[in-house]
């Protein structure tokens, strides 16, 4: 006999939205890292963390949310673990987009677009994390 172990809605929510952000925000630091070093910048220190992770729920947290919300949703409709976790993933990159859609109207300037590419990945990497987290996993139930 196969037991399923599925995770609440509620953790699942929790997860997206107390997980996601600084996982996106490590995820773009570590990114700029990379740029500034492969363009032969001074190494930058690691001291602004504190500040990424704070405003990486600023930032982050109403993509987190909404992807949370989606992820609720579709874990229940999504047999296939594979599956749940594919689509939430692309959920949450584009989702992270959308919100550089949003900084651009709040921000009007042509530099407002730059960083997409990579925010949408930190998006995606950050959901993916949580989507593997909260998936539905099956165990052998004791006899």
């Amino acid at each position: 006999m196969v037991a399923q172990i599925n995770p609440s809605a509620g953790r699942t929510l929790v997860t997206f939205l107390i997980l996601g952000p600084p996982l996106g925000g490590l995820t773009l630091m570590a990114i700029y890292f990379a740029s500034a070093e492969a363009a032969g910048n001074p190494p930058v220190d690691w001291r602004g963390i504190a500040i990424v992770l704070t405003g990486s729920y600023l930032v982050g947290g109403l993509a987190a949310l909404a992807t949370g919300l989606l992820a609720t949703a579709l874990r229940r409709r999504l047999a296939a673990s594979l599956t749940y976790i594919a689509v939430a993933t692309i959920i949450g990159g584009c989702l992270s987009a959308m919100t550089m859609f949003v900084l651009s109207l709040l921000i009007p300037e042509p530099s407002a677009w730059t960083g997409t590419a990579q925010v949408a990945a930190a998006g995606a990497l950050a959901a993916l994390v949580c989507a593997m987290l909260t998936r539905s996993r099956s165990g052998l139930a004791p006899a």
